[in-house]
């Protein structure tokens, strides 16, 4: 399919700004994703995501090309052995598969790799190509949080798909 996970690299930055600058992909997601994305917004990103070892956080790239991002935040204490996920991709390279081929390689990566018991995202309601995102990496509807969410004055429920270390080796 031309899509790849790479590690964040100081030298994404530019492109990193390229693929995140639009405003659609922000209708949806939590603040924490800015808008505009700035070089700033970018430079503080790789930052983070590089501090993290082995990487949880990758820059999806097609045919060469950065197109959006996957990655997830890894529980500790008792919510050790989970992580939630979470992706996004620019608004051009929607409706072609790429975003399901990344978010499956990124389970494939932390299931393999990291040994976790528990995989889970949260989408906000009316998002639907994320919930069926979630529903083709083989994530199951755990559960809806009413009004879970504020975003630009409106409420939103969350939807929370999640997947076990079981339901991942069932797959096959």
């Amino acid at each position: 399919s031309g899509v790849e996970l790479r590690p964040y690299a100081a030298d994404m930055a530019a492109s990193l700004v390229r693929a995140a600058n639009h405003p659609e992909i922000t209708r949806f997601t939590t603040d924490q994703f800015p808008m505009p994305y700035t070089m700033t917004d970018a430079e503080a990103w790789i930052a983070f995501a590089r501090g993290s070892e082995p990487p949880i956080n990758y820059a999806v790239y097609l045919d060469g090309m950065l197109v959006g991002g996957v990655g997830g935040a890894a529980g500790s204490a008792e919510t050790t052995g989970t992580c939630e996920i979470g992706w996004w991709i620019g608004p051009e390279w929607w409706g072609r598969g790429i975003t399901t081929a990344a978010a499956c390689a990124l389970v494939d990566e932390l299931f393999a790799e990291r040994g976790l018991m528990r995989l889970f995202a949260p989408v906000m309601g009316p998002n639907a190509a994320s919930a069926r995102v979630a529903e083709k990496i083989g994530m199951h509807l755990d559960g809806i949080e009413v009004s879970h969410y504020l975003k630009r004055g409106v409420r939103y429920d969350r939807l929370s798909f999640g997947m076990t270390r079981r339901d991942w080796l069932a797959r096959g």
